[in-house]
């Protein structure tokens, strides 16, 4: 099918907002002021405890109070009354013990709050927060999650008989079947350690409670308004209708500011509590421990069954994963995230998924992290097929050609349930391989390997779904029916011809405005200087919308795009049909202009009906004269059946990434010299944006392959990773060139074909780097099993080889 030629999409337009933090206009949590009216502002600053695990025997507060310039000091205990609601699990099919927003009666994790400091400047507020003298009684803790399910192991909370807090399991196709045909039957463990996505600025938020109106006022760095506010409503006890959620700029996210609702949550109370504004910016440190860590940590146990010729029958996974001391808003969706893609780029019909959800004595994972726990799964996957293909004596690229879904088999449905749209895998794959120069490259590395340095050729081939909905949230307990997640878009046409397009989300980065104009100006036929595209700020005011996630944003818009202006253009032709006095059918839009069929010398322009509308409505005896429309979209997959199948993404990219490593076996040490990647996500709306995206994602993904983990100490459960010097992530100096070149599949769901990116590198990263180590040591016979590969597994494994 040929791509249509369009004027602006798919072309290198630089960002709208890209000046503005250029020039450092963006304005972020420390730089909001609170309006003058209002009273001066409170700081917060928390009082954390030491220990993973203990019962608080008692609080002093009073050297604290004394303080000149504290207003107050608050305990866990303090604010019992003003929780009106429990916070937010995921569903009530979930058991889990109340949370409060500050501990009470006892600590499940390092760094969990115990009590906060309010003070008239945030240097007050710390210091007397150190003045704070709490009471513990120490109780051994459990840090390792299969250790936390097994007999006798400490409970973390009272009145339940295990640590877990899930379980459940899932079977499609004859998997018994497909493992007693099966010629040869791969079996290993795999690890994902947990990880976070340590966005530049933290987590914060401003509130305001107004005693006089009832209405709460909240500015945050969110990257879910809509969803979190409504959270943090209910637990205050005001009414939806009254809490302003206000999007303030945000320093990148990452999906880490998906649970920001907790600062919401503790601002408003405490503005409940004092009548004044509240604000709590988190440190690095209170990122890393109090609240959330992004997580994602499992244990996999994993068995595959395959024919000789390399065909894989069945996979079937156990997974035990570490939710840390408390189940949040997003659990265990993280576990459902995956089902969107689980097979992978291959045709496997047959699966077994076992979930156990686990609580341990570390930081909850209440957040979401980019790509939400398909990037554990593309781990699994990719590691299984270069196993078999070790196993069966197979290239790891023909194995990957033999189990690929064809072209001609678009649409195609996965074992649980959800369908990839388009694609077109074989091609993607011999484009990356061309790209690399796959074959030269293992030469050299021949070359290499007899010089002494250790060079290796990583391969994965990796789906990446898009455009989330909510049903993930609702595996756990179907009946609870969550399947609505819209977006929504204005357009309203001033007098001299210029579009102003209202949308309802907010941004941490991703230039989703430019890419809206974009497409606005090439389905108007109009200058995309002639568009203006605006974020609502209030999500009170705002139509809903279900907000970014889940690489959501753009197909969306395009969804959303293509019906609004299609509305639009039919208005104007029926406006155009009284003006002209032609027939509604013997008129069309073409470019900016209203034509007739069989006349093209009878027309009027968009700039002309756009003045009559504004200025001339009487020419128009319409009741509804006003070139403005309003166009709210669920996402096109909504669908569980009764066997459990869940059609949740409906958008698949797919990339094919070949990285390049170097390990040094004396120091353990990791360098990536290149990265080659093919990248399908549909139709490339700009791919200036596009390329930092993808470029971002891929740097995350090197985080997780063998640079950043959250570490705890295995005794006493004390965080270890409590800052930049400890908690590692890629700078400059470690990122290589990447080498990135783009096939576009259109997707035929929606107008342009678009579908999502941004959390593609790191979805296929982590797996494609492990593979390039694992090719690195061949000569030693060492597997990679578990990420990220630190310096000190690699010495270790290779310790035991050269005993």
């Amino acid at each position: 099918m040929s791509r249509p030629k369009f004027r602006f999409v798919g072309k290198p337009i630089k960002a709208i907002d890209q000046l503005k933090f250029l020039y450092g206009r963006g304005l972020f949590i420390d730089d909001f002021k609170v309006p003058s009216t209002l009273p001066p502002m409170l700081h917060v600053a928390l009082v954390t405890s030491p220990h993973a695990h203990a019962r608080i025997k008692g609080i002093d507060v009073s050297e604290a109070k004394k303080m000149p310039g504290v207003f107050a000091v608050y305990t866990g205990q303090d604010l019992i009354p003003y929780h009106k609601a429990p916070l937010p699990i995921n569903t009530p099919a979930v058991p889990t013990p109340h949370q409060y927003i500050l501990a009470v009666g006892k600590v499940r994790h390092y760094g969990e709050p115990v009590a906060v400091v309010l003070a008239e400047d945030l240097k007050t507020a710390k210091i007397a927060a150190t003045k704070v003298k709490v009471e513990y009684e120490v109780l051994p803790a459990v840090i390792d999650p299969e250790e936390a399910i097994k007999d006798g192991a400490p409970l973390l909370h009272e009145g339940v008989k295990n640590n877990i807090a899930y379980h459940d399991v899932f079977v499609y196709g004859d998997v018994d079947k497909a493992f007693a045909e099966a010629d040869v039957i791969y079996r290993d463990r795999f690890y994902y350690h947990r990880s976070t996505s340590n966005p530049v600025e933290p987590l914060g938020a401003i509130s305001y409670y107004d005693k006089l109106t009832g209405e709460m006022h909240c500015w945050s760095n969110w990257q879910n308004p809509r969803y979190l506010a409504g959270l943090a409503a209910a637990v205050l006890g005001i009414p939806p209708a009254k809490y302003h959620a206000y999007r303030l700029d945000s320093g990148g996210s990452f999906g880490a500011k998906y649970a920001v609702m907790y600062t919401a949550i503790l601002t408003g109370m405490l503005s409940i509590l004092t009548g004044r504004p509240v604000k709590y910016f988190e440190t690095r440190g209170e990122y890393l421990a109090s609240w959330h860590s992004g997580g994602e940590e499992r244990v996999y146990y994993v068995e595959a069954a395959a024919k000789r010729d390399g065909t894989i029958l069945a996979l079937k996974e156990k997974i035990i994963s570490d939710y840390g001391a408390y189940m949040g808003v997003y659990s265990p969706g993280q576990e459902f995230n995956p089902f969107a893609q689980w097979t992978g780029a291959y045709k496997i019909k047959n699966v077994y998924i076992e979930i156990t959800c686990v609580l341990t004595n570390k930081t909850p994972t209440s957040s979401a992290q980019r790509g939400f726990g398909a990037p554990q799964q593309a781990f699994i996957v990719e590691r299984v097929v270069d196993g078999l293909a070790e196993m069966l004596g197979i290239d790891r690229v023909e194995i990957r050609r033999r189990n690929f879904i064809q072209p001609h088999e678009f649409p195609y449905v996965l074992p649980t349930g959800n369908i990839y749209d388009s694609g077109d895998y074989p091609t993607v794959l011999e484009k990356a391989l061309k790209l690399s120069k796959f074959d030269e490259l293992k030469k050299k590395q021949e070359e290499l390997r007899k010089k002494g340095r250790y060079i290796g050729i990583g391969l994965a081939a990796v789906p990446h779904r898009s455009s989330y909905n909510i049903i993930e949230m609702a595996v756990p307990n179907p009946a609870v029916e969550l399947n609505v997640s819209p977006a929504a878009i204005s357009l309203r046409v001033n007098d001299v011809g210029q579009v102003v397009a209202t949308v309802y989300f907010a941004q941490s980065g991703q230039s989703h405005r430019t890419d809206v104009a974009q497409m606005i100006a090439d389905a108007l036929g109009i200058d995309i200087n002639d568009v203006n595209v605006v974020i609502e700020d209030d999500v009170l005011c705002s139509s809903y919308d279900a907000e970014p996630g889940g690489s959501r944003q753009t197909p969306m818009m395009d969804l959303l795009v293509g019906e609004a202006t299609k509305r639009l253009k039919e208005k104007m032709i029926r406006m155009a049909s009284v003006i002209l006095g032609w027939d509604i059918e013997h008129l069309v839009y073409e470019d900016g202009w209203v034509k007739a069929r069989n006349n093209p010398e009878k027309k009027i322009s968009f700039k002309e009906l756009a003045f009559i509308a504004n200025w001339q409505k009487f020419r128009i005896p319409m009741e509804d004269v006003g070139l403005e429309v309003h166009v709210v979209l669920n996402s096109p997959s909504s669908r569980v059946d009764p066997q459990r199948r869940f059609y949740f993404y409906p958008f698949m990219g797919f990339t094919v990434d070949i990285p390049v490593v170097e390990v040094d076996i004396e120091t353990g040490t990791v360098k990536l010299l290149k990265y080659y990647q093919v990248h399908d996500s549909g139709t490339i709306i700009n791919p200036l944006v596009a390329r930092g995206q993808v470029i971002g994602g891929l740097v995350h993904g090197m985080n997780d392959a063998y640079l950043g983990e959250i570490v705890y100490d295995n005794k006493d459960g004390k965080l270890l990773s409590t800052n930049f010097g400890t908690c590692f992530f890629p700078t400059s100096k470690e990122i290589p060139e990447f080498i990135i070149e783009f096939h576009e599949t259109p997707s035929p769901i929606n107008t342009f074909g678009s579908k999502g990116l941004g959390e593609s590198g790191r979805i296929s990263a982590p797996a494609a780097i492990a593979s390039a180590i694992e090719d690195a040591l061949r000569p030693f016979g060492i597997k990679i099993k578990e990420v990220p590969v630190t310096p000190d597994r690699l010495i270790s494994e290779l310790m035991k080889k050269k005993r």
